[in-house]
């Protein structure tokens, strides 16, 4: 089998153009399945999202792609998600949206990672449920998801009793959903986005959340949100410390986080294809 080194390809579009896959009694459970991987694979989030969107009516297209997200995932059966001991406690999060990034609906993909120290300890890739009049409008619902998980997670940690660093940092490529944020008069074209504006706005006016900009060349949310090459893939997916899980790339006191049922997808994978 041909190694692959991106779970999606750049220029592949999943739409309802083609042909339909008869065989869903193998899509849909396969498709489940690598659900489970994205558990410690944060690498495969965004492509398992796109194609669990397509259950119901899944085509040829779509089983290619499963194919090369298989093909990917024989070829890093070794990686796992690194923990490491850490001095910080700086609670910060990367969220992005990648605007009307669906052909189908025109629908936006937002995506967050969040980070304890050096360590990636949530994230998540989604389609959102509305359709963005503008990059601001997807970027702030992404913002809204993204700051109510790390609040709450910020939460659960002052609960055990770990103090944090404060405030908490929200990282956005987007200058124009910052100064929103920063801005408490409406505009005509904000309007429609009051409920997540004031909800940003408390939490910054409060002290629990500080934005800051990123540039996009070091958004660690790029890849929950769309297709990247495999340049750019493999740094974020290095940033995000998904690395190989063999004894030998252990190092000092790091831990890996890592499910042994990846080995039996990679079996399943013999088998589907041979």
């Amino acid at each position: 089998m041909k190694p692959i080194q991106t779970p999606l390809s750049t220029s592949t579009k999943l739409t309802h153009t083609v042909p339909l896959f008869n065989d869903l009694s193998l899509y849909l459970p396969v498709v489940s399945a690598l659900q489970y991987a994205t558990l410690t694979r944060p690498d495969l989030a965004f492509a398992v999202n796109k194609l669990h969107q397509f259950m119901s009516m899944s085509t040829i297209n779509h089983w290619q792609a499963v194919q090369r997200n298989l093909r990917y995932l024989m070829h890093t059966i070794s990686h796992g998600l690194f923990i490491s001991k850490s001095t910080s406690l700086l609670l910060h999060e990367f969220s992005n949206a990648s605007w009307a990034g669906c052909p189908v609906d025109q629908k936006s993909s937002g995506g967050y990672a969040i980070f304890l120290g050096n360590n990636l300890i949530s994230y998540s890739a989604h389609k959102q449920r509305i359709v963005a009049r503008s990059s601001t409008e997807s970027e702030y619902d992404a913002f809204a998801n993204a700051a109510t998980e790390l609040i709450g997670l910020c939460l659960l940690i002052n609960m055990l009793q770990v103090p944090l660093q404060s405030p908490l940092i929200l990282w956005c490529d987007n200058l124009g959903a910052i100064y929103v944020t920063d801005n408490p008069i409406f505009h005509t074209h904000t309007k429609h986005i009051e409920v997540d504006f004031h909800f940003i706005r408390d939490q910054v006016a409060k002290g629990w959340l500080n934005l800051h900009f990123v540039s996009m060349y070091d958004q660690l949310a790029d890849i929950m949100t769309r297709p990247l090459t495999t340049k750019c893939f493999a740094a974020i997916r290095d940033k995000h410390r998904v690395h190989c899980c063999e004894p030998s790339g252990l190092k000092g006191h790091d831990r890996v986080c890592c499910k042994q049922t990846l080995v039996m997808y990679a079996q399943f994978c013999i088998t589907v294809f041979y």
